[in-house]
């Protein structure tokens, strides 16, 4: 499934209840050279950028949602579901910073290629970008 085609969708928890919907899909706007935080190695050994969710968490209709990121990695996309990892709970999602804008760089509105080359759990379906 395409990063345009999960743009908007609800993400459910491992319990099934709604916690929110997918607003973007990120990544460091300065990505580090090495294997820190932000880039993890890919097959070749090389370094490639970690691609984040951007989700809108509480609120109604819009109004006091609060957006924050996790890596795509925590994301299970079955058919046109999306469910988020156990190993992240409602209570933690609401505990995260504010998504800063200036920290990252959105790929689903650049069009860059940043999103293809991560990979989701296995029996999933890993957000591609929009463009190769």
């Amino acid at each position: 499934m395409s990063v345009d085609q999960l743009m908007g969708k609800t993400v459910y928890s491992a319990e099934g209840k709604k916690v929110g919907d997918i607003n973007d899909f990120v990544v460091k706007a300065s990505p580090t050279a090495s294997s820190g935080a932000g880039s993890t190695a890919g097959a070749s050994g090389t370094p490639r950028e970690v691609t984040y969710a951007v989700i809108g968490i509480g609120g109604f209709l819009g109004l006091g949602e609060k957006d924050v990121v996790i890596p795509i990695t925590e994301l299970q996309v079955s058919g046109d579901r999306v469910q988020i990892s156990s190993n992240v709970t409602e209570d933690q999602l609401k505990q995260m910073p504010k998504y800063d804008k200036s920290q990252y760089r959105s790929v689903a509105r650049d069009g860059s290629s940043g999103a293809s080359g991560s990979s989701a759990p296995s029996g999933s379906s890993a957000p591609s970008g929009t463009s190769r």
